[in-house]
């Protein structure tokens, strides 16, 4: 085990390696005393990405700008989410639930409470090693290896404020900096490396956009829900993405930003309200880029969302999740052409993204309904890269491309070193393939259907 200020002390100075990189021009003509951009940042240290591979919207279909910026090559983004990764959901991570040993927050289990635990546990530094080891564990370079072999062009990462910000000890403070964006960095360089895109996804917001465990913040009912009311939640949040705006400007091997996961409160549907804050945000981030796609997220359906015109909303992708809780065949493909149809009678032409789904254990359903996403000309991403399967537990079938047999955690009564050796246990190499009855990996059905 690394002590955890030896692991610093390595931290730092890969800072500021990569921001020495970052000084060097990759144009070897650029003019002497010329500010590099975001872009000249980025590649001195990465990339099979180029200024000609950044992303637009033309014509209702995404597509690299090319060579005059008037778009060129079509590509519909096509891949996985990296789920477990930078939040968690004890369900599919390497955690078990407080019960029968309840912490004073009851049942709540989230990211919030578990860090909470930790620190008041191990204190500020223990607890910020322990999340970085579980993230050094949970993705490794295989990861990035596995999803060039699987062919996807896209990976979407869900992350929240705590992922970023240094006050809600995740990540490690950088002196002087009010945001440590070393994960997303890295994250996105290593993907950059392998020919794919990411779609960075806000799936927690300061404070909890919907309540749910996956927010980072569990609330108890849809009224707790004050994001869209609270002006500091949101501008924090808006603060947050005008930043990651900043960082990432001009920067191709992103597809896009994916604003808000699930915004409705407690799973319920969006509307107005929702909306006004997405214009709100839209805003923020477009008086510091026009060009960046933005995507905007339904609960659930095509009503769900506003015709772009509406908000003058431009250079933009919808995106919707499905969960059929089905493995009959006919039923759940009638889902999603329900929900096609839905989204289509509302008159918004495209692009679309099915951002989250999940055909359980049916070869069949599988394959019938990325055929169906793939023939409506559909962007998908599957629920999710990978999950923990308990010790004796239901291996939900289908949730995960992979799956690893980690023995859960218990924040309350695991000391450290267990913490630290059971966080070894989520490494994608120490686990095995989801496979169906015939013994077909999921992961080769999701290459087939990729081109």
């Amino acid at each position: 085990m690394k002590h955890p200020f030896i692991k610093k002390i390595i931290i730092s100075l890969s800072i500021l390696m990569i921001g020495s990189l970052s000084l060097v021009s990759c144009n070897p003509n650029e003019e002497e005393g010329k500010t590099p951009s975001s872009y000249d940042k980025f590649f001195t240290y990465s990339g099979k990405f180029d200024e000609k591979d950044y992303l637009k919207v033309f014509d209702d279909k995404v597509k690299k700008v090319g060579n005059d910026n008037n778009g060129g090559e079509e590509v519909i983004l096509r891949g996985f989410n990296a789920g477990g990764y930078l939040i968690i959901e004890h369900w599919m991570s390497a955690f078990q639930p407080f019960s029968p040993n309840p912490d004073e927050n009851g049942d709540r289990f989230d990211h919030e409470t578990v860090t909470n635990i930790f620190t008041r546990r191990f204190g500020k530094e223990r607890t910020v090693e322990l999340w970085s080891h579980y993230r050094d564990s949970f993705w490794t370079n295989n990861d990035y290896l596995n999803a060039k072999e699987m062919g996807v062009n896209s990976i979407r990462l869900p992350f929240s404020y705590m992922s970023i910000d240094p006050e809600y000890n995740n990540v490690y403070e950088i002196e002087g900096e009010k945001y440590n964006f070393e994960v997303l960095d890295n994250f996105i360089k290593n993907c950059a490396d392998q020919g794919i895109y990411v779609i960075l996804d806000l799936h927690g917001a300061y404070g909890s956009q919907n309540g749910q465990d996956h927010s980072g913040t569990e609330l108890g009912s849809a009224s707790e829900v004050d994001f869209y009311t609270n002006e500091e939640k949101q501008q924090k949040t808006i603060d947050l993405w005008v930043e990651i705006t900043k960082r990432y400007k001009d920067n191709p091997a992103i597809a896009c930003f994916d604003l808000l996961n699930e915004p409705g409160e407690k799973a319920n549907q969006t509307g107005e309200l929702h909306w006004e804050f997405y214009d709100k945000l839209t805003k923020a981030i477009r008086e510091v880029d026009t060009d960046r796609i933005l995507m905007y997220e339904s609960c659930w359906d095509g009503k769900n969302l506003p015709d772009p015109s509406l908000y003058n909303w431009d250079n933009c992708i919808y995106s919707y999740h499905n969960y059929t809780n089905t493995e009959d065949i006919n039923s759940h493909l009638n889902s999603f052409r329900n929900k096609l149809n839905g989204i289509d009678y509302e008159t918004f032409d495209g692009p679309y993204n099915m951002g989250e789904f999940t055909c359980y254990g049916n070869k069949d359903s599988w394959n019938q309904t990325l055929d169906f996403l793939n023939d409506n000309g559909w962007s998908w991403h599957t629920w999710t890269y990978k999950l923990n399967i308990k010790p004796n537990g239901y291996n939900y079938p289908g949730w995960g491309i992979y799956y690893t047999h980690a023995n859960p955690v218990d924040p309350l009564t695991d000391s450290y070193d267990e913490i630290w050796n059971k966080f070894d246990e989520v490494n994608t190499l120490k686990g095995e393939d989801m496979r169906f009855n015939d013994g077909t990996p999921l992961r080769s059905i999701i290459r087939n259907h990729i081109n």
